[in-house]
């Protein structure tokens, strides 16, 4: 095999990697980088859909939890009145 250069056997794209043996770390550290970051995204929007949902079943759990102490407030406070009026008859 000839290059385009002249007579050196070895194409000049794989000298790169035997001249500079870090060349090639270099690029297998990068393409695993890029891989890693091609699946962050994924991973974030599936973590805040998890929180979202997590913080709705709260705030629902909350409500229902204030609606039912303000039920049982006003029956408490009914049943308050009712002696009240029966004390002062």
């Amino acid at each position: 095999m000839t290059s385009a250069g002249g007579n050196h056997p070895i194409p000049y794209q794989l000298t790169l990697f035997l001249v500079w043996p870090g060349t090639a770390i270099f690029v297998g550290v990068g393409a695993a980088f890029g891989y890693w970051m091609d699946g962050v995204e994924e991973r974030q929007r599936e973590t805040v859909q998890r929180l979202q949902n997590k913080l709705v079943a709260a705030r629902e759990m909350r409500a229902e939890r204030q609606t039912a102490l303000e039920a049982k407030s006003r029956e408490a406070f009914a049943e308050l009145e009712e002696k009240t009026r029966q004390a002062a008859q």
